[in-house]
């Protein structure tokens, strides 16, 4: 049980740490008049940076989009362009749109059909949108950590094959806690990569051809552009 002196500690990092960004003004002074897809109904809502002391009226006012976690990394933007309409919001230092929901049928843009027939289903998903283009879909999906990774890793392989790839396998050498699968999907790249070094996951991601250069190994596909390699790290 938390003691009267550390959640006096947190009460003072947060009223220290976790403020409106009111005493900063936006660096990004053009701001779109309207969404990804054409909406208009646009609302700026106040930033919260650092450590959240999450109570109930927090979670209601973060649920409600009456207030933005910024994360623990302060920027110059006081507040975050929102779209009440299909729930996006722009990232004003990358010019670009982002969604985040755990239901995929949330999303107006229906999900790359990879992702919404992969396998795994506890998890969430992002959306990132520029000029109407979808850039970039990511998944995160919780994995049970009692799970054969062998096991695991032909079930991917499966799927994926089922979807139409070729996989290339680099030979394995033993005992596995990490693998990547990387793949050309169309005018998409994907990337699927497994850990359970901590507590297991999976993430899913495709990236369109022109945001490539972002997605880390992507130089492996640029040597098989039609295939996809597995790289382990064989660590215990």
């Amino acid at each position: 049980m938390p003691t009267r002196l550390s959640l006096l500690f947190l009460s003072l990092v947060c009223i220290t740490h976790c403020t409106l960004a009111s005493e900063t003004s936006n660096e990004y002074e053009l701001r779109p008049e309207t969404c990804a897809l054409g909406h208009r109904t646009l609302r700026e809502i106040p930033i919260m940076y650092g450590m959240l002391l999450l109570d109930d009226d927090l979670k209601r006012r973060l649920d409600k989009k009456e207030v933005w976690s910024g994360g623990c990394m302060r920027s110059d933007e006081a507040t975050k362009l929102y779209c009440d309409t299909c729930d996006f919001a722009y990232n004003s230092f990358f010019d670009y749109w982002k969604q985040t929901s755990r239901n995929p049928d949330d999303f107006k843009i229906r999900l790359d059909s990879l992702i919404l027939n992969f396998p795994e289903t506890e998890g969430f998903y992002i959306q990132s949108l520029s000029e109407g283009v979808v850039m970039k879909e990511y998944a995160q999906f919780s994995i049970a950590d009692d799970i054969n990774l062998q096991t695991l890793k032909d079930k991917h392989l499966e799927y994926l094959e089922g979807a139409g790839l070729t996989p290339i396998e680099q030979p394995n050498r033993g005992a596995q806690s990490f693998y990547e699968i990387f793949a050309k999907h169309g005018e998409k790249y994907l990337k699927l990569s497994v850990d359970r070094r901590r507590v297991t996951h999976a993430i899913l991601e495709l990236v369109h051809v022109d945001e490539a250069h972002k997605l880390y190994g992507i130089q492996k596909l640029l040597q098989l552009p039609d295939t996809f390699v597995v790289k382990f790290d064989h660590t215990e």
